[in-house]
This record gives structure tokens, C-alpha cells and sequence, in this order.
């Protein structure tokens, strides 16, 4: 087993600057990514770490998700309500497939 981090730095203008460390030895590489989107200040960078992953050649990559806070409270009770939550599903059906499996 490999393991690797994500490390979140920040630019001068307050967004993300991530770096993977160990990225070259996950090629070929069975990843998961254990998320926590627990505030919505990390969403982003995590998402950005999740969308990198796959393209760097690993064999497979899996991402738990333990909760999904998007769902939690929302009610959809009066037409012009967001629902973020389906929003958050679309974008992480989404996430790239590895670059090794070619699609059917």
C-alpha cells in the first residue's frame, strides 16, 4: 500500500494550491480517496484532488464519501428552492474514470 497526501496550500489571492506528493508511484495503483466534505470551505479543494487522481494512471479509484452533508437538511418546499444536493450528485458522477480503463 501507498500512501499519499494532499497538501493544501493557499495562493496570495485565498484559493487552493495543492500539491500531491508520491504522485508518481499511485500509477497502476488500486486508489481510494477517503472524503469529508464536512464544511464547505474544503469542498473544493477536495474535489480538485479528486478530479486529479484519476488521471494519473491509476488502475482503479474508489471514493468513500461517509456522509453526505448536502442532504442532510434540505427540503425542497416552495418552487425556487436549490436543491444542492442533486447538484453535488451530478458533479460527483462526474469524477473521471482512470485513463487506464477504457470505456465500453
Amino acid at each position: 500500500m501507498i500512501k499519499f497526501y494532499a497538501y493544501v496550500r493557499s495562493f496570495d489571492d485565498g484559493f487552493p494550491n495543492l500539491f500531491i506528493n508520491n504522485a508518481q508511484y499511485i500509477r497502476g495503483q488500486h486508489v481510494a480517496f477517503l472524503a469529508c466534505f464536512s464544511s464547505p470551505a474544503v469542498i473544493f479543494e477536495q474535489l480538485s484532488v479528486i478530479f486529479a487522481l484519476p488521471r494519473l494512471f491509476v488502475a482503479s479509484f474508489t471514493l468513500v464519501l461517509p456522509f453526505f452533508p448536502t442532504g442532510s437538511f434540505e427540503r425542497m418546499e416552495e418552487e425556487g428552492d436549490v436543491a444542492t444536493a442533486f447538484t453535488m450528485a451530478r458533479i460527483l458522477s462526474n469524477i473521471p474514470i482512470s485513463r487506464e480503463v477504457q470505456p465500453v
